[in-house]
C-alpha cells in the first residue's frame, strides 16, 4: 500500500515512485501467466484539481506459453502509464493498493500469441509442416486459385 495522506491533505502535490515489488503467487490466477519476476515501478502520483494521476513506467518479465512450441518462455513487459487512479484508491484508508494496480496493468500487456521459435523445420508431421508468414506469402499453393477467381460478391 502507498500512503496518500500527504497528497490528500495538500501538503505535497506529488509522490515519487521508485521501487521493486513482488507479485504474490496467489494473485497469479490468469492461466496465461505462469510466473512473474520482480516488477520495477518508476514515476509519480500527482494531484491535479482534486483528481489523482499516475505517470509511471512498469518493467518486468512474465513466463507464458510459447504459441508454437508450447514451452514456457519469458516475455518482457515494458509499459508506460498515464492515467487516473480513482478505481485503485482506497479512500477510506487514504492509500493505493500498488500490487493490485501493477497486476491489473501487467495482465493488460499479456500478448494473445507470442513465440520465440525461429526454426520452423522441427514442427512438421505426416503431410503437414509449420511455415512462417513470409514462407506462406511466397509459397502459397492457393495463390493462383485466388487470383483466378472473382471474389467481388
Amino acid at each position: 500500500m502507498i500512503d496518500l495522506t500527504q497528497i490528500y491533505s495538500g501538503l505535497i502535490d506529488k509522490i515519487k515512485l521508485d521501487g521493486k515489488y513482488e507479485i504474490p503467487k496467489k494473485i497469479i490466477t490468469d492461466n496465461r501467466i505462469q510466473d512473474i519476476r520482480v516488477v520495477k515501478l518508476l514515476g509519480s502520483i500527482e494531484r491535479k484539481e482534486d483528481e489523482y494521476y499516475i505517470n509511471a513506467s512498469i518493467n518486468t518479465e512474465i513466463k507464458i506459453k510459447d504459441s508454437i512450441s508450447l514451452e514456457p518462455v519469458w516475455y518482457q513487459i515494458d509499459t508506460s502509464l498515464n492515467e487516473k487512479l480513482e478505481e485503485f484508491i482506497e479512500k477510506s484508508e487514504n492509500s493505493l493498493d500498488i500490487i493490485n494496480f501493477l497486476w491489473q496493468n501487467i495482465v493488460m500487456e499479456v500478448p494473445l500469441r507470442y513465440t520465440d521459435v525461429s526454426d520452423y523445420n522441427e514442427y512438421k508431421g505426416d503431410g503437414w509442416k509449420l511455415v512462417s508468414e513470409e514462407d506462406l506469402a511466397n509459397n502459397n499453393p492457393f495463390s493462383k486459385l485466388l487470383e483466378s477467381e472473382d471474389w467481388s460478391d
